[in-house]
């Protein structure tokens, strides 16, 4: 998988777990602007966090080291790298995989530069009214007036009108309505709510957010109209009456309509009780969630610099990351003493990891009841390498079953020859090692 494949990937998780949070706690608030800012760092968030690097922080962290050097062990080892074969290459089939990815990036390419293709019509829709249409001040305010009845909209700091398609306490309310997403700049929003769109199409909580951001600016300039001294309840009968001639065709994307849909949430919205001030703090709760993003954005990165695979053997490749220094109170014996995850330089077996790989293959003996229970399976064994390179404290961190699991604890207790120890600021430690044992019941022998 390719980094933009990747990076893209992780964008559009992010947009899925941000707007399912959002929707779960903050879509009924009405704190509309504290909201705004919130939809917009969604995006920002999701766009960013693939890119932050946390890895030589965390393999500096004994606990989290931990966990990552678990997860290398315990979920990269389902395909080892020598029994992936080209199908092309080797097999003489059909490479079903690639043409499925080719096809996937077509139809991708194919709505991208569709949807991109009608977002250029509507800005060349906009410039040319803009051309066309006579600029005059109404009721203080310039705006555009449209040669024919259409919904009005506003686009950035220019409002679109077809005055004499409204009557004068109408078109008050309108203007009032379009002036706020002018002052607050609403265009900006809808803009990069679009561009996301745009690259992100394929991804149902992108159309998603961008409703709730649209649907946030029309609260707020409802809000705005009631607050300029519009009577709430003459401003909504204005709304439900506009709803049974209002042109279907109105909604565009890229500029703010006076949009009557849906009026049930705005209605909802304008009679809605004030959320109380203490709920702003529930939006602190952005943070520990962009927090776990990032962690699972690292993990990945984490484990393969903590711990590379290669033939279902680790291959431990950390002697680049930098660890922090250990601290001065710490004295060496305690260094010593202590049982470390994740070294500066890892413990390493006589001959390397082939020459451990061959060993566990040439003294792995299936157990009789395994075999003919057809049990098989991965148990993952863990071990300490003490200063002198001895093993101790051999465990079954992951059993398959009772026969299997001591014959993998009995392998790795029988290593004949000591480990080069691990190292730690020049200071020989004991580490704590985890390898998988692959029990593969033998393929049946077709009969003569």
């Amino acid at each position: 998988m390719t980094p933009l494949i990747l990076y893209y990937l992780k964008v559009n998780i992010a947009l899925a777990i941000l707007y399912i949070f959002y929707r779960l706690f903050f879509r009924n608030d009405t704190f509309l602007g504290a909201k705004r800012i919130v939809l917009l760092s969604i995006y920002l968030i999701a766009f960013l966090y693939p890119f932050a690097d946390l890895s030589i922080w965390l393999t500096g962290k004994e606990n989290i080291s931990g966990l990552v050097h678990l997860y290398t062990n315990v979920l990269f080892f389902e395909s080892p790298v020598s029994q992936i074969i080209p199908a092309t290459q080797e097999t003489g089939s059909y490479d079903w995989t690639g043409l499925c990815w080719e096809i996937g990036g077509g139809i991708y390419l194919l709505g991208f530069m569709l949807l991109l293709f009608r977002c250029i019509v509507e800005l060349v829709y906009i410039a040319r009214l803009m051309i066309c249409c006579k600029k005059e001040q109404i009721e203080g305010t310039w705006v555009y007036v449209m040669p024919r009845q259409e919904e009005p909209f506003s686009f950035f700091r220019c409002i679109f009108i077809h005055p004499s398609s409204y009557k004068e306490y109408e078109l008050k309310k309108i203007l009032v309505h379009e002036s706020a997403h002018v002052c607050q700049g609403h265009s900006v929003d809808v803009i990069l709510s679009q561009l996301i769109v745009i690259f992100c199409w394929i991804n149902p909580f992108a159309w998603a957010l961008k409703r709730e951001i649209v649907m946030n600016h029309e609260f707020l300039a409802d809000r705005r109209v009631v607050c300029s001294g519009y009577n709430k309840k003459e401003y909504q009968y204005y709304l439900i009456g506009k709803e049974y001639h209002a042109i279907s065709t109105a909604a565009a994307n890229l500029y703010n309509h006076f949009s009557v849909l849906p009026l049930k949430k705005r209605i909802i919205m304008l009679n809605k009780k004030r959320t109380q001030r203490f709920g702003q703090l529930k939006y602190l709760l952005f943070i520990p969630v962009t927090g776990i993003l990032l962690l699972l954005s690292n993990v990945d990165a984490i484990a393969r610099v903590t711990s590379k695979v290669m033939n279902g053997v680790p291959q431990p490749a950390v002697e680049e990351v930098s660890v922090p220094a250990i601290p001065q109170e710490k004295s060496k014996k305690q260094t010593e003493d202590h049982i470390f995850t994740v070294v500066e330089k890892m413990p390493t077996y006589p001959g390397g990891e082939e020459a451990l790989k061959k060993y566990i293959e040439e003294h792995r003996q299936y157990p009789k009841d395994a075999l003919e229970k057809g049990k098989s399976g991965r148990v993952v064994v863990t071990f300490i390498i003490d200063k002198d390179g001895s093993i101790s404290d051999v465990e079954i961190l992951k059993g398959v079953y009772p026969s299997l699991d001591k014959e993998a604890k009995r392998i790795v207790s029988s290593l004949p020859e000591k480990w080069t120890p691990g190292e730690q600021r020049g200071v020989k430690v004991k580490v704590k090692y985890t390898i998988p044992i692959i029990f593969t019941l033998p393929k049946a022998q077709p009969a003569q």
